[in-house]
């Protein structure tokens, strides 16, 4: 099994389905709970598919299968890790979720660099990063990006609010681009394909809001 640093650095498609397969075998495993979990078995798809635009920026099935695209598989892989913690909480530890969680962590932090890069006013009032999100889009293990960052005079400038750091969406993904595991969304020419998918910049995490970024040492 990964442990969560692991997971930053190389989770992948395989996770994911076996995470999925976890707790639909975890089903029915007694009569009281396979009448409340009938037909509660879940599929990997959307998740998998949302996995391929939150790391890779692919962004093929987004304009080829509907305007609500991105909506759907990011509420997908909401709802997933919601309904695995409600029945770890309810049966016990069916499964833990941390790829399908991270999946969408990435997908949240890629649609806000994304929308912002052209100039899409987030719904939301966010318009930062945090480092784990960096580290998920980097590949690479939190301790990692901020080892990095300590040491590169050229990084962005940070708000700081309790152990985390944020980052400027726009500044992070520059500052990313030098980093050998991250992959940048190559944005349609024509931002407006991309203003229907607005509504999804809303699911962010835990974003310090406006302000002014400030240096830290």
């Amino acid at each position: 099994m990964k442990t969560k640093e692991d997971l930053y650095s190389s989770f992948g498609p395989d996770d994911i389905q076996r995470e999925v397969d976890e707790f639909n075998n975890g089903l029915g495993m007694n009569v009281l709970q396979s009448i409340l979990t009938a037909d509660a078995e879940v599929s990997a798809r959307p998740v998998l598919e949302l996995y391929e635009y939150a790391i890779f920026g692919d962004l093929r099935l987004c304009f080829s299968d509907g305007d609500e695209w991105l909506d759907t598989r990011t509420n997908a892989c909401a709802a997933m890790v919601e309904t695995f913690s409600c029945y770890e909480q309810i049966y016990g530890d069916i499964v833990d979720a941390p790829a399908i969680a991270l999946t969408e962590q990435a997908a949240q932090a890629r649609i806000r660099i994304d929308f912002l890069r052209l100039g899409i006013e987030p719904l939301d009032g966010a318009y930062s990063i945090s480092t784990r999100e960096m580290a998920i889009l980097c590949r690479m293990s939190e301790a990692g990006i901020r080892n990095a960052l300590s040491t590169d005079s050229s990084r962005p400038s940070a708000k700081k609010y309790g152990k985390h750091l944020f980052f400027d969406a726009v500044k992070a993904h520059d500052w990313m681009l030098n980093r050998r595991g991250y992959t940048p969304t190559q944005l349609p020419e024509d931002g407006e394909q991309l203003v229907k998918f607005r509504s999804t910049i809303g699911y962010g995490s835990a974003f310090p809001g406006e302000g002014e970024f400030e240096g830290i040492d």
